[in-house]
């Protein structure tokens, strides 16, 4: 089996000090912006940060509600589902909370808990993450954010706990023009007593507010010093063409890596050409993304790609489907292995705007007799019916059988062939799907 390659620039590591939050890099298409739940919201450097839905809001006015975490089991050829994640939103559109339930093989149970809460602007005030324990909610870590009078986040502290309290393990302090741009971002970490001077990047902007320079300093023990600086160009149109990274080596600049952004005529970025410097004058391709995109200008695919031995390989791209309502519904990762291979997929369920789910509502159906022996039944309601399907799967998510509903209000399945245990059936008409457990027994 091949393994997947992943050669990365530093500053396109999301994990390094030099993935600050203001690359305009990430300044995309608001159709291919994904929302950050920590509340740091002005972006990744990483071009990869692609997990959840575009936006929270479709331009329908749609509420996303739930999402379902499938992974795909090579051994049968199926997808598996794993966890199942349901959200709670304000009238805002501000998250309040998300709950994280697991399939542990034999039900559902919980994993992980986030809760958010807001000040009377919709500045995010505090963020709360707890993991579950098996009887209760333990605290894992928390997050506190502090605005000035214009709104703008002065302050972003984390806290973990120990079990008795929270003890501070790192904060980012940041300063801003009058124009809401931010001017310096610091970093530091709890040495127990006091906060520790961390790196600090400073930035600037031309006439027109967009991002030109981004300078990295370390802390020498009595002021900053600039290790690393971004350069930043755009069209003219204020499209982002090339980004130059470089280091400071004794008494001079030294180019380290560049990216380079080409765009279709709706502004959308198709693609993000990272190459890497190679004496004074010498580029060298290294990695590449590419992006595609719907008539209505959503997001639809990611392509990334290595330059090995002179070609380009592919190395992974995510599938994305959206419905007539502009609403993430499906989306795919699959790696190279010769052809491609899925991994694992995201399904996203929301609610209407017209106050209508995606997700069916149970009571629409009657799942009889359960236990069942020989044949179950589903029983729908009949404005349930047009092109109505269902799945059955076994408690540990591998497909069993799957068939369309019978427009005569009940559906027969055939379960004689199951062994005894624990199933659900899945119901689906077209993007609504509601999901029922039964027992089968034996004959």
């Amino acid at each position: 089996m091949k393994s997947i390659v992943f050669l990365v620039v530093c500053f396109i590591n999301p994990a390094s000090s030099f993935a600050q939050t203001l690359n305009p890099a990430d300044v995309k298409s608001k159709k291919e912006t994904s929302f950050d739940f920590s509340g740091n919201n002005e972006g990744s450097t990483n071009p990869d940060y692609f997990h959840f839905p575009v936006s929270l809001f479709s331009g329908a006015g749609d509420v996303l509600d739930s999402s379902q975490y499938w992974s795909w089991d090579l051994s049968i050829d199926e997808w598996v589902l794993t966890n199942r994640t349901f959200y709670e939103l304000d009238i805002n559109g501000n998250f309040l909370n998300q709950v994280v339930l697991e399939w542990n093989g034999i039900q559902w149970v919980n994993s992980r808990r986030d809760e958010w809460t807001y000040d009377a602007n919709n500045n995010q005030l505090t963020a709360l993450l707890q993991s579950w324990n098996g009887s209760a909610w333990e605290n894992i870590n928390l997050t506190t954010n502090i605005y000035d009078a214009d709104h703008n986040r002065t302050s972003r502290t984390i806290q973990n706990w120990d079990g008795t309290m929270w003890v501070n393990a790192n904060r980012q302090l940041f300063t801003y023009d009058d124009h809401h741009n931010v001017l310096t971002r610091t970093t530091g970490t709890w040495l127990g007593t006091e906060w520790s001077n961390g790196v600090r990047t400073m930035y600037t902007y031309n006439d027109d507010h967009l991002l030109v320079l981004q300078e990295v300093q370390h802390w020498s023990g009595v002021d900053y010093v600039t290790d690393q600086r971004v350069l930043y160009v755009y069209t003219s149109e204020g499209d982002l063409d090339t980004s130059l990274t470089q280091s400071w080596e004794t008494d001079h600049w030294v180019n380290l890596s560049r990216n380079i952004y080409e765009y279709d005529a709706n502004h959308n970025r198709t693609s993000y050409l990272n190459q890497m410097a190679f004496g004074d004058s010498t580029w060298l391709d290294v990695q590449r993304f590419t992006f595609t995109f719907d008539p209505d200008n959503i997001i639809t695919g990611q392509l990334y790609e290595a330059f090995i031995g002179g070609e380009w390989i592919n190395q992974y791209r995510f599938l994305v489907e959206n419905d007539a309502r502009q609403n993430r519904i499906t989306e795919v990762f699959q790696i190279w292995e010769d052809e491609w291979v899925n991994q694992d997929s995201f399904h996203y369920y929301y609610t209407l705007a017209t106050g209508i789910s995606t997700n069916f509502d149970p009571a629409n159906f009657n799942i009889y007799p359960n236990p069942a022996t020989t044949t179950l039944n589903i029983n729908q309601a009949a404005d349930q019916l047009s092109n109505g399907s269902f799945i059955v799967f076994s408690q540990n998510g591998i497909k069993m059988m799957k068939g369309d509903l019978d427009h005569s209000a009940i559906t027969a399945i055939d379960v004689d062939n199951l062994v005894s245990g624990i199933y659900f059936v899945v119901i689906s008409n077209g993007n609504k799907n509601s999901m029922h457990p039964f027992i089968k027994l034996k004959r």
